[in-house]
Formats: structure tokens, C-alpha cells, sequence
């Protein structure tokens, strides 16, 4: 959830949570988690797996993964094609719906070739020969097993099933630095597992995977992204959740929150009881927590902000320029002008100067190709530069295109924990209980 932070599934999670029954018993937690890897406009028609224990090709029904087929190979491609070729006994897939299509499962040596055909409503599955030996996709290791499933774009959708608390060791060193404070690092683990749990239980039978490996959920890079710091905190926080009110929380994070989180309402719509506005002092203390950013008046002539949120965050901003005038709201903001936060004020520019017409005024930028008036006397552009003519003789101003300064604080949607404000707690003796007690409000942690 970095900065580009996930904004259609999070607004469909905080969209759909007055809806969804969800266990509370923290036996009754997921054990497992499906993400999408690839899949829509990414999928791919081929791909290739490496297992130096070869492989078991299988289906996965009712969440028993059924075998196959055995491939002693240490590369094999696995590719999707037209038709229903099939090489051996496919009673497994009987009373599937199938796609029309088949995939082919192709080692190296002649022999070494399966074709089977592809359901809609069951994932055919590869998996390492030994579970100690983890399987590598298009170059990439992964823990657990890869499915497979037709996709939209006509590839196959690639999905890494594996234990929840092995994808958040893939996990967590994405989110935020290995080498940040352990206790930062374990209110991350838990912040992510809570996420984790919530999208899961949410989306059950509804989808093909549960979250994406990109900033739409939280990223994921599987094995090869694991650290030992990290993969620490997560077992030190291993099967917990934040609750609230006996369910899994939507436990949404950020980078920093400039001095004060967000109300979840203000940034996505729907207000979440533990998802509130809260001061964060600790986010201030954090070296990044202001910035200044300058747009140049090529195309924006000026910007009015028109609302703010309780916090002090745009919500609403009224733009000026080349194309007229648009009122920009809620992420469009950060979006078309690149800002870190929705957390900023507008510098003014305080030199204006009155047009001939004695009507229209306007900043120095702007002047180009009008004639400026001072006092009763008038000013001549020219392309580059204006002489204005005063009481106190001829002075020459040069003309360049000029910029709008926006002054601001925090990083992302402010929504939840603050990371550089659990960074700064960490480091001045809070526990990670601590931490996530601070940044969402009302909620317990199951142990």
C-alpha cells in the first residue's frame, strides 16, 4: 500500500463492511491466502516454472488439491492453446465447466509433455516435487503451490496460494523497511495480517484470488523478497489481529500522516468506526514529514482550494488553466498533481498588476501579450520582459512562465497507521501494542 496506494479494492473492502458476516474466533481464521500474480490485462499465454525436485501437476476442487501427474523436470513451460487435447485420464475434471481451451505442460526431453484441458471453476495447479524446494515463476520463487485459470484477456491468470503467514513474509519487507525498529516492524506484521484476514474472509467464493501482489492491496514479491528482520516480526506476531468488536479490522496504513490520520469517511466515502481522525505528533518528529512542490503555470493557471476534511486535507480543489476550470476531489487530487498528500497549503502570489482595461488583474506570468498599467502611466511588454513606468522613473521586471508553490505535510491517504509515526514510536520506547492502539481507535488485539 505505498503511495500509490490500492484505491479500488480498498474503496470496495470499506464499501462492502457493514455487509459481510465475518468469524470471530481466531481459530477460525483463514490459514491460507490466494494472490493474483498475474492475471486481466497482465496475463500471460505462457510461462515458466523451475523446481530443481521436479513437479506434481494436479486440479484443486473444494479446496483438496488433487495430482495428476508427475513431471521429473527441472524447467518446464506451461502454455495455453486452443482445443481440448488431453494426454491423460482427466475423470478429476469431470463435472467442471471447461474454458474450450487446454494448457500444455512441457519439459525439456522429448517425453516430457501433458496437455490438460483448463477449467473455468477449478485451478489447475503446479507444485514442487518436495515441499522444502520452492518453485520459481518467469524467474521469481514462491512459496506454496502456482494455479492456473483462464483469463479475461484470453492468458492465463497465475495465482500463488500459500500459507497467510508465508505470504506476509513476502510481504512485510515491501511495506516497510527491514532495518526500522522491531516493534514498528511487528505493528506493520499485524497492520498486514489484519488487512490480509479482512479481504480474505470478505471476498470468499466471490473471486478468483483474494488480493494482488501490487499497490492495490499490499505488495508482495514472495520468496525472494523475504528478510530475516521482517520474517522475525511476523512470527513474533503469528495469528494476530486487530478486532473490533469481535470481527477482523480493515487495518489501512500509509507512510505518514503529516501530523494528523484521516477519518476514513473524508478519504474513501464510508466511515469505519476505528478508522478516525487521531493527532499524531510522532509523524511530525519523521525527516520527510514536509515538502514543497512547484508546478510550473503551463498549463495551470491557478488553483482555489474549495473544501477541506476535519483533519485539514484537501477534499475539494478548483483548477485553473489552459482548458478552463475543474474541480478536482478526494484522490484525482494527489493524482493529476502529483502530490505526496491531499495535507498542503497554497502559496499566493502577492505582486499583481492591473491590465490596460483597468479591470482584469493578473500576476506577472500571465502578462504577456497585454499592456500593464502603474499609477497613470502605462507599461509596454515586450516577449520576454515589461517596463512599467512610475513616479520614480522606468523600471524593467523579466517575464518567465512562472510556478505555483504548494507547501505540505505527510505521505499518502493518512488513513489508519502512520509507518514513519510507528518508525518514530518505536524509537522512543512504545511497544507495538502501543503503536496500533494509537492509530486505530477502539480496536483489541487477539492473542
Amino acid at each position: 500500500m505505498h503511495k500509490k496506494i490500492f484505491r479500488f479494492l480498498v474503496l470496495m473492502a470499506v464499501a462492502m463492511v457493514l455487509k459481510f458476516n465475518i468469524v470471530e474466533a481466531q481459530g477460525n481464521l483463514p490459514s491460507t491466502i490466494r494472490v493474483g500474480l498475474f492475471y486481466d490485462n497482465t496475463s500471460k499465454t505462457s510461462y515458466t516454472l523451475s523446481a530443481d525436485a521436479g513437479f506434481v501437476i494436479g486440479v484443486k476442487r473444494q479446496n483438496s488439491f488433487i495430482p495428476l501427474c508427475d513431471l521429473p523436470e527441472k524447467t518446464i513451460t506451461v502454455t495455453i492453446k486452443p482445443g481440448s487435447s488431453a494426454s491423460i485420464n482427466t475423470d478429476a475434471l469431470k463435472n467442471l465447466t471447461l474454458s474450450g481451451k487446454y494448457v500444455e505442460f512441457k519439459g525439456q526431453s522429448s517425453s516430457a509433455l501433458v496437455n490438460i484441458p483448463l477449467p473455468v471453476d477449478a485451478p489447475l495447479y503446479v507444485k514442487s516435487a518436495k515441499d522444502d524446494i520452492f518453485l520459481s515463476l518467469n524467474g521469481k520463487r514462491y512459496r506454496g503451490v502456482i494455479e492456473f485459470l483462464p483469463s479475461s484477456n484470453g492468458g492465463l491468470t497465475a495465482i500463488n496460494e500459500l500459507g497467510l503467514e508465508e505470504y506476509l513474509y513476502g510481504v512485510v519487507p515491501n511495506e516497510m523497511p527491514s532495518s526500522w525498529p522491531m516493534e514498528a516492524l511487528k505493528a506493520q506484521a499485524v497492520a498486514a495480517r489484519s488487512y490480509a484476514v479482512y479481504t480474505v474472509l470478505q471476498k470468499a467464493g466471490k473471486a478468483s484470488f483474494d488480493v494482488t501482489s501490487g499497490t492495490s492491496d499490499q505488495v508482495y514479491s514472495g520468496y525472494d523478497g523475504e528478510q530475516p528482520r521482517t520474517n522475525e516480526a511476523v512470527d513474533a506476531t503469528r495469528g494476530q489481529v486487530l478486532m473490533y468488536q469481535g470481527k477482523p479490522a480493515l487495518a489501512l496504513f500509509h507512510s505518514n500522516s503529516g501530523g494528523i490520520t484521516e477519518n476514513s469517511g473524508d478519504a474513501f466515502s464510508t466511515q469505519l468506526p476505528y478508522l478516525i481522525s487521531v493527532e499524531d505528533k510522532f509523524s511530525l518528529l519523521a525527516p520527510n514529514c514536509s515538502w514543497v512542490e512547484k508546478i510550473p503555470r503551463t498549463q495551470i493557471y491557478d488553483l482555489e482550494i474549495l473544501e477541506r476534511s476535519a483533519s485539514g486535507r484537501v477534499k475539494k480543489i478548483l483548477i485553473s488553466g489552459k482548458d478552463g476550470d475543474k474541480v478536482l476531489s478526494g484522490a484525482e487530487i494527489r493524482s493529476t498533481l502529483q502530490l505526496k498528500s491531499n495535507l498542503f497549503e497554497v502559496a499566493k502570489e502577492s505582486v499583481f498588476y492591473v491590465t490596460a482595461d483597468g479591470v482584469d488583474v493578473m500576476p506577472m506570468d500571465q502578462l504577456k501579450g497585454k499592456t500593464a498599467v502603474s499609477g497613470d502611466k502605462q507599461g509596454i511588454l515586450s516577449v520576454s520582459e515589461v517596463h512599467i513606468i512610475g513616479s520614480q522613473g522606468s523600471k524593467k521586471f523579466p517575464l518567465t512562465e512562472g510556478y505555483i508553490e504548494i507547501r505540505g505535510k505527510g505521505s499518502g491517504h493518512g488513513v489508519g497507521m502512520s509507518q514513519w509515526g510507528a518508525k518514530v514510536m518505536a524509537e522512543n520506547g512504545y511497544t507495538y501494542e502501543d503503536i496500533l492502539l494509537h492509530y486505530y481507535t477502539g480496536v483489541e488485539l487477539n492473542f
